[in-house]
Formats: structure tokens, sequence, C-alpha cells
């Protein structure tokens, strides 16, 4: 399976420049999804903008993608 994105945060299972330096720093909500080996997805789904959750960084999303030993990971909300 092909996953493509636009400045994808995750890639070759490493952070990208993107997610270390040219993202939005900003907390948000934010969705994303990687690819721990073949036929193995992960789904993050971050809450923000409500009073229990303020939402996360990008960089914070794509470390968890890495800890869940995703080689490639796609921001899909943001």
């Amino acid at each position: 399976m092909t996953v493509v994105g636009r400045d994808d945060p995750v890639k070759d299972g490493k952070l990208t420049k993107y997610a270390e330096k040219l993202c939005n720093k900003s907390y948000n909500p934010r969705l994303a999804m990687g690819v721990a080996e073949d036929g193995h997805y992960i789904v993050i789904m971050c809450e923000g903008r409500v009073k229990r959750s303020k939402g996360t960084q990008m960089a914070y999303l794509a470390q968890l993608l890495l800890d869940r030993g995703c080689t490639v990971g796609v921001n899909l909300d943001g």
C-alpha cells in the first residue's frame, strides 16, 4: 500500500524536517495515520479546542506514531 500526503511528519522511520521545524507549533486537534508494517496501520486522533483538551503539536503527534513503530506517517488534518 502506498501512503502519500503533503508535509508528512514521519518518513523512513524518522521525524521529517517538516515535523521538527517547519510545521505550525500551535496546539490543535490532530488526526494522523501511520504504517507500522505491511497490513498494520495506526490511526491517532487528538482532541482539541475543548475544555478537557487543548490538542497537541505536530511534532508530538509524529513522535506518537514513531513510538508505535510507524515508518511512515501522514497528517490527515490541519
